[in-house]
């Protein structure tokens, strides 16, 4: 598996930065340091996210049989509607579009970013899909709130996991709830250190 470490075109060993613009450059000069690896040393193409490009990322969204995209990952390509390619490691999907500049959200294998990102660009574009990036607002949106309901119902679920263990009565087998409190009646514990503290 690649690190995928960015590097800057002008300066080939020197690391560059996804919020940091002055460490990019075009794809003219990176594509000419890619083709000039025997020197430079670099073994793919990085694409800055921001300034209105956005990215979705589908993980094991191939199938190794075919080939081609999973039925999950054909409903996200589909719904987004713009250019798409498969990963480094073949077995992912990368979608690009123009889109707002907003916070990113992750969930499960489902990524979606644009800004303060960096993504490999492969050019293994996938048949059936736009051969150039398209304007794709609301789509993007509409994945950005669908993987924020997703999440906030997996956490939920959670919190209900978490709940029901710690109802259940202390010391009980399985189960993980705090201890009870000390019994009324018996008086404040003594202090850390007494002899009359109980061992």
């Amino acid at each position: 598996k690649l690190d995928k470490v960015p590097y800057r075109s002008f300066r080939p060993f020197v690391h560059a930065k996804s919020n940091d613009p002055a460490s990019w450059s075009t794809f003219e000069a990176a594509y000419a340091a890619y083709n000039d690896r025997a020197k430079t040393g670099a073994d793919g193409l990085l694409f800055a996210l921001g300034d209105g490009h956005a990215a979705v990322d589908l993980d094991d969204a191939v199938v190794p049989a075919t080939g081609a995209p999973t039925p999950e990952a054909r409903e996200v390509i589909d719904l987004i509607d713009s250019y798409a390619e498969r990963s480094v490691s073949g077995m992912g999907v990368r979608i690009f579009a123009f889109g707002p500049e907003v916070k990113g959200i992750h969930f499960g294998s489902r990524e979606i970013y644009s800004r303060y990102r960096f993504m490999t660009v492969t050019g293994q574009h996938i048949s059936g899909t736009s051969e150039q990036v398209e304007h794709r607002e609301l789509p993007l949106d509409a994945l950005r709130q669908r993987l924020g309901r997703e999440r906030m119902e997996a956490a939920a679920q959670r919190r209900r996991a978490r709940g029901g263990r710690a109802a259940c009565r202390p010391r009980a087998a399985g189960c993980r709830g705090r201890r009870s409190r000390r019994p009324a009646g018996r008086g404040p514990r003594p202090p850390r250190g007494s002899p009359t503290r109980p061992p």
